[in-house]
């Protein structure tokens, strides 16, 4: 079982991404406190009342279930048909954040980059939580390869150099039991098998860094070599492409492997030690038998004592060298060090230029164990680039450096340069991925489809417009969705919990992380009548002493709109529209946790039920005067939803996360007892659910493994319609007024799906005037680079013109060409649906 301190180093090596905000929003960078934070927001609800996540279990279970119900073989993106579940974006949102990509699309975390040896528009990207994607069109369009996988934290993926229609992606949580770690496939993408040989992980051991294929044995499958490196595991050996290995560096935190050019057998790699705060075992190593062994090189005046991080880079313009840049073990930037393997002498570079300023546009940053790397041109190796918050590159072999790349999103954590022309450069941040044709001196967005958004519980949908969402990710604040999938940026921060005025829609909330130094992060904005929108920043009275989840939830009042709650440990209300908050409740925890969950009964606002982190219930039927515990029924768990029935207050269901028999609880007597309708469902963390009017006994749940639903109040559950990719969902909202019901997952980005009979539209009539003309494909065209359209305008699925499920500028074509009456054969352009 790991310790704290395990999952610390964790943290430090492999923390979730960190966000973009506005400059007035972002204090200075994130370090590593704050990536220990928001890690353990997911994980230790997860884990509670345990120290730690059996992810073993949790795996097996994503597996079985994957297996039992067909769920692995349904498609990626359902079409637009009842019920299926359709991907509402975003593919691509517009910042407005000074660590934003400005007038560029933004996408999410890309945290691996992999160019196709032979076809140059050809290549592949591993997100954290969205899987493996692929494009053929240089980054044009984007295609998802593993959303039927039993795990989509992909944390690399690698093309075999001689046979690229082999590839392998590992996933950043592995278990052997399970099925995941390393997934093989042998046709460039398109389908996928789990390739783990000999190896079972457990709990600690299945945290992996990265997949390397030598790529002097590569092309055979009985001589591939490849080395893989995990939390603390060092570093396993495979000498016949996956199918048996042997841990060959027994200790360690391994972030980087390279293989010497031209040296046949010869690799190196980074190794961090963080057995002890200082250890003389950190350092470069070196294995001249493809990895079979390994020796530590002198590193002379170069001390690697305290680093937390190596990134090594070799070139084939100075063969016999190997670059490294460390950070220390609370991520400052260390050094870089150029090392030549004919002396065997490790050399410091000046490295003059690179800003370690506290902020500003050209910020290297001090977040070097969350996101660092250094590339080296293969034609000229005083052409050196590195990587942290900001990217700098040198043409003087690491003397001096120079910002770039400042106009495209913060938090760089990969450059690839092409091979066949040094020039032409990609990089993947916490923004997505962006090219540069000119050795980085300008870069462009590559972002347009991608849909790898990981979005936080909060999400809130438009009283009457089912187009419109808004909801906080991880990364890059808060997205307000519009009738297309590329969304618009409304506040900053990793975004949280929100809320749109169901009287005045044009007046929203949104959150972003708790900070005690920061205190409460609410913004409210507001249509000020000349076309734009202000902001305030409620808050006053929220105590910043208060113990509080990273995520804080805020909720609005369902009779009144100007009445909102925020939990701390305690419960907050505002009722002049966010003047001022009260504490209406002592600690409402049992000592250690905060508020979940809040939820106002929308037939009787005086009962409010409230759950909390360290598995407390309480409901008060007297409008936060008293509360009452209520933990009939219930276990030891964290409480990660309350739904309340829209026409009973006594009525309520109660979700948990956590490992365990049971996750559904419902009560009929306002938590005077909660009974148990889990039913048959997996042992599995349920992190919301949803009450569907009218059915009085119908609830669909969102949980690690998919979305369920019962219409029996849970005497049977079934997997919820086809189309939701194998991912998270942390939220889900359902308006009765729409019947839309939304899922928000995390790394997949938002889906919806109609439990309202359709009504049928004339695709190809935007503006709704009842013909199909030119004027339509221009609001499609709006539509699809951001414009809000006015009212009374959809773009969805009106604009759906090729009936696909999504609106496109394949749309606007075929809708350009019914209009001037040219064949639209095969697309639905005209027709009722």
């Amino acid at each position: 079982m790991r310790t704290r301190t395990h999952r610390l180093i964790r943290v430090l090596l492999l923390a979730v991404a960190a966000s973009s905000t506005l400059r007035a929003q972002r204090e200075g960078y994130e370090g590593a406190e704050f990536q220990k934070r928001r890690l353990a927001w997911f994980e230790d609800q997860r884990a509670y009342p345990n120290a730690e996540v059996n992810w073993d279990a949790l795996l097996r279970v994503r597996r079985s279930v994957a297996e039992r119900t067909g769920f692995m073989g349904v498609p990626s993106i359902a079409s637009a048909v009842i019920g299926s579940w359709i991907p509402i974006g975003p593919s691509g949102f517009f910042g407005v954040g000074y660590w934003d990509s400005g007038a560029q699309v933004d996408a999410g975390r890309v945290d691996a980059i992999a160019l196709h040896p032979a076809n140059a528009g050809t290549m592949f990207i591993a997100s954290p939580n969205g899987g493996v994607w692929g494009t053929t069109t240089g980054g044009n369009s984007w295609a998802p390869l593993t959303d039927t996988q039993c795990s989509m934290q992909m944390s690399s993926v690698t093309i075999d150099p001689v046979t690229p229609s082999t590839m392998y992606a590992t996933t950043a949580r592995a278990s052997g039991a399970a099925g995941c770690a390393i997934m093989r496939s042998l046709d460039g993408g398109n389908s996928w098998a789990s390739y783990n040989g000999n190896l079972n992980f457990n709990a600690y051991g299945g945290f992996i860094n990265t997949l390397f294929l030598d790529p002097g044995t590569a092309g055979s499958a009985s001589s591939t070599v490849m080395l893989f490196t995990y939390g603390g595991g060092g570093i396993y050996q495979s000498a016949n492409s996956g199918q048996t290995w042997a841990q060959t560096l027994t200790f360690g935190y391994v972030t980087s492997i390279v293989a010497m050019p031209g040296a046949t057998g010869v690799l190196f790699a980074g190794v961090a030690d963080y057995a002890t705060a200082t250890s003389t075992r950190a350092g470069l190593y070196r294995s001249q038998d493809n990895g079979l062994s390994w020796t530590q090189m002198q590193s002379g005046s170069v001390d690697f004592t305290s680093a937390g991080r190596l990134q090594l880079a070799v070139s084939p313009a100075r063969p016999n060298t190997v670059w490294v840049i460390a950070a220390t073990k609370t991520s400052q930037f260390s050094s870089i060090s150029r090392f030549d393997n004919t002396s065997g002498t490790l050399m410091a570079l000046t490295a003059g230029g690179i800003d370690l300023s506290a902020g500003g546009r050209t910020h290297f940053g001090s977040q070097g164990t969350y996101d660092l790397d250094i590339k080296v041109d293969p034609t000229n190796a005083n052409r050196i680039y590195i990587a942290g918050v900001r990217a700098f590159r040198s043409a003087d072999g690491g003397t001096t450096f120079a910002a770039m790349g400042t106009e495209i999103h913060c938090d760089w954590h990969m450059i690839v340069i092409d091979p066949r022309n040094p020039l032409q450069l990609y990089a993947g941040t916490d923004g997505g991925i962006f090219s540069s044709s000119d050795g980085g001196s300008s870069w462009v967005s590559r972002n347009s489809g991608l849909a790898i958004s990981m979005y936080y519980p909060g999400i809130s949908q438009h009283p009457t417009d089912p187009s419109v969402v808004l909801g906080g990710l991880q990364d890059n604040g808060s997205l307000l969705s519009n009738g297309t999938t590329l969304f618009n940026s409304v506040s900053g921060g990793d975004g949280g919990y929100s809320a749109i005025n169901y009287l005045s829609p044009s007046t929203t909330w949104s959150t972003c992380q708790w900070s005690s130094a920061g205190g409460p992060c609410i913004f409210k904005r507001t249509a000020n009548g000349s076309g734009g929108f202000s902001y305030s920043y409620p808050g006053s009275g929220i105590s910043r002493s208060d113990r509080a989840q990273f995520i804080p939830p805020l909720i609005m009042d369902p009779v009144t709109p100007t009445t909102l709650y925020f939990g701390t440990m305690k419960l907050y209300r505002t009722t002049d529209d966010g003047g001022t908050f009260t504490a209406i409740s002592v600690d409402l925890s049992k000592g250690t946790g905060s508020i979940k969950t809040i939820a106002i009964a929308p037939s009787d606002a005086l009962t409010i039920y409230v759950g909390t982190s360290d598995g407390n219930v309480q409901v008060s039927r007297d409008g936060g005067a008293t509360f009452t515990i209520s933990a009939t029924g219930l276990p030891n768990r964290v409480v990660t939803r309350i739904a309340v029935d829209r026409t009973n207050p006594l009525r309520a269901l109660l979700t948990m996360s956590g490992q365990g028999a049971s996750h559904v609880f419902f009560t009929t007597n306002a938590g005077q007892a909660w009974t148990d309708i889990s039913g048959a469902l997996p042992d599995m963390p349920v992190n919301a659910g949803v009450i569907i009017e009218g059915g009085g006994n119908h609830f669909f749940i969102g949980t690690d493994v998919g979305v369920f639903e019962t219409a029996d109040g849970g005497l049977t559950w079934t997997i919820s319609p086809s189309g939701l990719p194998n991912a998270v969902v942390n939220d889900l909202s359902y308006n009765p007024t729409t019947k839309q019901l939304v899922a928000a997952t995390y790394g997949r980005g938002l889906w919806s799906f109609s439990l309202a009979n359709p009504a049928a539209v004339l695709r190809g009539d935007v503006n709704l005037d009842g013909k199909v003309d030119a004027f339509d494909a221009l609001l499609m065209q709006q539509a699809l680079v951001g414009t809000q359209l006015a009212p009374g305008q959809t773009a969805m699925p009106n604009g759906d013109t090729n009936c696909n499920g999504r609106l496109e500028t394949n749309d606007v074509l075929i809708t350009l060409r019914a209009a001037v009456g040219l064949t639209t054969t095969g697309a639905c352009v005209g027709t009722v649906r």
